[in-house]
């Protein structure tokens, strides 16, 4: 035999060997995780994915055992595979469907089904001769699906990449920037405040909040009052997600301007971040307290404020993608009990472990930062405390009176929501701690500043219960973008403050008062867009003008 001969049939050994199977074990993985990659580190993938590969390959090489044939071995693993991989999308596309139906939706039906889907596949696989094209097609199939994703998270490195200097100077000429600081006269040491910047994630604007959600807190905002603050009653959020409301309100601009790199490397992070570079010029130090994302955590600071871990602390069975990706496939049947305890069953008792360590979690950074940002209200230095706080946001993690939230035996594929008939209620829960809870803070930092002071207590957007991004009313873009916004300066000079004074405005505004600045107001404005998660990697979605879609429109200044 030829060395010819040799390579050739070697090679054809190769594309009849069900790789497939191999690479289907592992692409639902990594297809969930390029959708999360910005919050998840990619090690928490590492264990899924090493389970997954060698229990497939396990499953392969038993079949292959008892057909004595490779391609319907690795076709039976596949679909097992793929039936496994695809049972909580199916299930939450379903569940999704029936609620607009008013039709109860059974899990074990979905399952039953599975069943019989795979017990007649199977039966067809292994009885029938497969052609020898098949197992080269599901080889080349499953390679083009994992080659997509994999080239979608190695461009990741590339959005998140430093600005260049040509990118930086376009920033800067677009925020108008030399014309601001052209005349600018330094102040005093003694004259510059500690600037307190808290973001709280999605609290609803108080008019909204009594009227969809019957809930009145004039008593808070009286609060608020009586401590000096200025009420922004009419405020609004520029965007409606996180990132690029805070990118435009830490860079004085707004965010869909950028030219179309920038923007990519700009929209999961803060790392172009204005504010900070403006400060640091002043010797300010930058504390940003933990927040759980990665897309407010990653910014330039001095401090971090972070969770201590206790060596000996026991980890969580499952974390955090784990917990998202199991829902995703058949093990969403473990979440799945009658019992309304969901406490029957040691697979049952595992997940209710790990999703109560991880509100635990949760709540604790709040704790943390609620309980440290008046640390640095008496040390010698400047400091701009940055801190977004991940409520009344969803997970919901109070009850009442602050009462702490626990695994619930009735949750569906996402276990943090709660029935839509209760989302109110619990809404309301998570409004209600944080208003005693930042009232005892701000109290905390204005008894013990000795400094001049700015506090920011501003929400990044509204509540997103009544939008639908993929149909969206003048309805569900109100209260998506109504939020509260409260502001203290402790000259109390609020002359250039105003009613519908939106966040690109904010640090504007601050930084003219404070510093002499002479940064122009821009129009108010808020722009519909779709969900962040659903741009591809790379593009830049479409923003629309709400008052010219929907009639949402703000009054000049």
């Amino acid at each position: 035999m030829t060395k010819d001969t040799e390579s050739s049939l070697w090679f054809q050994s190769i594309i009849a060997f069900p790789l497939h199977t191999c690479l289907i074990a592992i692409y639902p993985i990594l297809f969930v995780y390029s959708r999360n990659l910005m919050n998840i580190p990619f090690r928490e993938t590492i264990r899924y994915l090493g389970i997954s590969e060698l229990f497939f390959i396990f499953l392969l090489i038993s079949f292959r055992v008892i057909l004595k044939d490779w391609g319907r071995s690795g076709l039976l693993s596949s679909l097992i595979a793929a039936l496994f991989f695809s049972f909580g999308h199916a299930a939450n596309a379903i569940e999704n469907f029936l609620l607009t139906t008013q039709l109860e939706f059974n899990l074990s039906v979905l399952a039953i089904i599975w069943l019989a889907v795979f017990l007649a596949a199977s039966f067809f696989i292994a009885s029938k001769p497969l052609p020898a094209s098949t197992t080269r097609f599901f080889n080349l199939f499953s390679f083009i699906l994992v080659g997509f994703v994999v080239i979608n998270i190695a461009s990741v490195g590339h959005i998140n990449s430093e600005l260049t200097q040509e990118e930086i100077a376009a920033i800067a000429q677009l925020r108008g920037e030399a014309a601001a600081e052209s005349s600018l006269v330094p102040p005093t040491a003694s004259e510059l405040p500690d600037i307190y910047y808290i973001i709280l994630d999605g609290y609803l604007r108080a008019d909204y909040l009594e009227e969809y959600f019957n809930l009145d807190i004039s008593p808070f905002l009286d609060e608020l009052l009586e401590r000096g603050f200025y009420i922004v009653s009419n405020s609004r959020s520029n965007y409606l997600n996180t990132n690029y409301s805070l990118n435009s309100s830490v860079n004085l601009v707004y965010f869909h301007e950028y030219p179309k790199k920038v923007f990519n490397k700009s929209k999961f992070n803060l790392y172009n971040n204005y504010l900070h570079d403006f400060l640091d010029k002043y010797d300010y130090q930058t504390v940003v307290f933990d927040s759980g994302t990665g897309d407010t955590n990653e910014q330039d600071l001095d401090i971090f404020v972070s969770l201590d871990r206790l060596e000996d602390q026991e980890n969580p069975i499952l974390n955090r993608f784990e917990q998202f990706f199991l829902k995703t496939t058949l093990g969403l049947l473990l979440f799945d009990s009658t019992d309304p305890d969901n406490s029957t069953g040691q697979a049952n008792e595992m997940i209710r472990e790990t999703v109560n360590q991880e509100l635990a979690e949760r709540r604790d950074r709040i704790t943390l930062a609620f309980d440290h940002l008046p640390d640095y209200a008496d040390r010698t230095g400047h400091f701009y405390l940055f801190s977004h706080i991940y409520s009344p946001h969803i997970p919901f993690l109070y009850g009442p009176d602050g009462t702490e939230l626990s695994y619930r035996g009735d949750q569906n594929l996402y276990w943090y929501e709660v029935p839509q008939e209760d989302y109110p209620e619990y809404y309301g829960y998570q409004i209600d701690y944080l208003n005693k809870t930042i009232l005892e803070t701000i109290d905390q930092i204005l008894s013990t500043s000795t400094k001049p002071v700015v506090i920011v207590v501003q929400a990044d957007h509204g509540d997103e219960l009544y939008l639908d991004r993929e149909n969206p009313t003048r309805e569900g873009v109100e209260v998506r973008s109504a939020i509260l916004n409260a502001i203290y300066f402790s000259d109390g000079a609020y002359d250039q403050l105003y009613p519908s004074l939106t966040p690109v405005n904010t640090f504007r505004i601050i930084l003219n008062h404070w510093f002499g600045t002479q940064y122009p107001l821009l129009p108010d404005r808020v722009f519909f867009h779709e969900d962040p998660l659903s741009t591809r990697i790379g593009e830049k979605p479409d923003f629309i003008d709400c008052c010219e879609e929907f009639g949402i429109c703000l009054p000049p200044p």
